[in-house]
């Protein structure tokens, strides 16, 4: 998966860079577009304004000179901590002991702590995000938009929920939730075959194919009341969090959220009390879903009407029935 690389678009839709000229009285009005490398304005010898105008940022108390191009690299490298939360996490849901669970669960911990320090502030972020940049230099006039400021809040606020629910997690716990999901793997890939040998039966009717029919329909429901029963259990589990798909894409995608963010909050996610019937397991990428929840109980493979070929086969015969006892009447009516 390639990791999300921070633009001069997107680092400027972040900052109010012109806002932040302005703050400075910088002599010159901002300038829209990409202008990295190029002049800025003259005679610019403490004014970010030059900086943000496409040139180099000189302030009399930097010993370097910086760049928006270059600095973005350095950016780039900063919010590589923020990576490391979603890296523990997965890393944290493939433990094969007690020792290594609680060691990285701890080291997680520590990584959530770390980022939530730095959003404490815009003084911190600016110093934590954005150190060894020219932004770092002048932190006391670098001005955020509202937006990115309640962004960053809901950031810590989310961090906080999940770690809270990360710290709560026993060895016990993780093992039994991991387990239970193999189960629910394998009752689905069961009730798949199942479903498959179902559709697989031949129209006609006789009493082999109405036997079989009727074995594999009830082998289904069995199956889908055993999933289901352990879906409940799952989404109640505070390990739910360890193996929660929306909550791992979460993770993955806190740095592109707070760049281009998807909603008003990308990370309210991270704040549910208990699961939502959609997991991965730690060994392979596959997504357990409760796709036997959707309210039919008297679901059928592949059959858009409730009895499928049990109905087709046993209306057969009850059509037959009828008509013998329809034709018996008839008969002696006659007679």
């Amino acid at each position: 998966m390639t990791k999300y690389q921070i633009t001069e678009n997107n680092f400027k839709a972040l900052i109010d860079w012109k806002g932040t000229i302005k703050e400075n009285k910088c002599e010159v009005k901002p300038r829209t577009g990409t202008f990295s490398e190029t002049e800025g304005h003259d005679n610019c010898s403490d004014c970010p304004g030059n900086y943000w105008n496409g040139g180099n940022c000189y302030y009399k108390t930097s010993s370097s000179e910086h760049n928006l191009k270059d600095d973005l690299t350095q950016i780039n490298d900063n919010f590589k901590q923020i990576d490391s939360i979603s890296n523990k996490h997965r890393v944290l849901k493939g433990s094969d002991s007690e020792d290594e669970f609680n060691n990285i669960k701890q080291s997680l911990t520590i990584a959530v702590g770390q980022i939530r320090d730095i959003c404490d502030d815009n003084n911190s972020v600016v110093d934590g995000f954005f150190r060894n940049t020219c932004l770092a230099e002048h932190a006391d006039f670098v001005v955020f938009p509202k937006s990115t400021t309640e962004r960053i809040k809901n950031l810590s606020k989310g961090l906080e929920r999940y770690v809270g629910r990360i710290s709560a997690i026993t060895y016990s716990q993780f093992t039994a939730f991991q387990n239970d999901l193999k189960k629910l793997l394998k009752l689905q890939t069961e009730r798949k075959k199942d479903k498959q040998e179902y559709d697989d039966l031949p129209n006609s009717f006789n009493r082999e194919n109405f036997a079989k029919a009727g074995e594999l329909q009830n082998r289904i429901d069995k199956t889908k009341i055993q999933i289901q029963k352990l879906f409940k259990e799952l989404d109640k589990n505070c390990a739910f969090i360890l193996f929660d798909a929306e909550i791992e894409k979460i993770l993955a995608n806190i740095k592109k959220e707070l760049f281009e963010p998807s909603s008003s909050n990308p990370f309210a996610g991270l704040s549910r009390d208990k699961g939502k019937s959609n997991y991965i397991l730690a060994d392979k990428d596959t997504e357990i879903t409760n796709d036997s929840d959707n309210g039919n109980n008297n679901e059928t493979p592949s059959e858009g009407w409730p009895w499928g070929k049990i109905t087709l086969y046993g209306g057969g015969g009850l059509v037959v029935v009828i008509g013998l006892v329809w034709f018996y009447k008839w008969s002696k009516k006659i007679s």
